[in-house]
């Protein structure tokens, strides 16, 4: 059961990363790909959620402070 929870948070945080458009694109036309932050851990507990991830290299981190809003739309306030 605790497979099924840590992919379910994955996907909540990939969610976040693509509404915030937090992530370093590489190539161009049909072979662009999108490179999103490194996920190291997620630890779930009773009353918390802790995501620890790295931005990729070249991703600029005001990109990530500016996109902050959509994590407050997946995970509320």
């Amino acid at each position: 059961m605790k497979l099924w929870t840590d992919i379910k948070v994955r996907y909540k945080i990939i969610k976040a990363f693509r509404a915030g458009s937090i992530y370093k694109t590489i190539g161009t036309g049909e072979n662009e790909k999108k490179i999103f932050p490194k996920i190291h851990s997620i630890t779930i507990t009773d009353f918390s959620t802790e995501y620890v991830f790295t931005l990729p290299t070249g991703l600029n981190p005001d990109l990530f402070k500016k996109g902050y809003y959509s994590f407050q739309q997946v995970f509320g306030t």
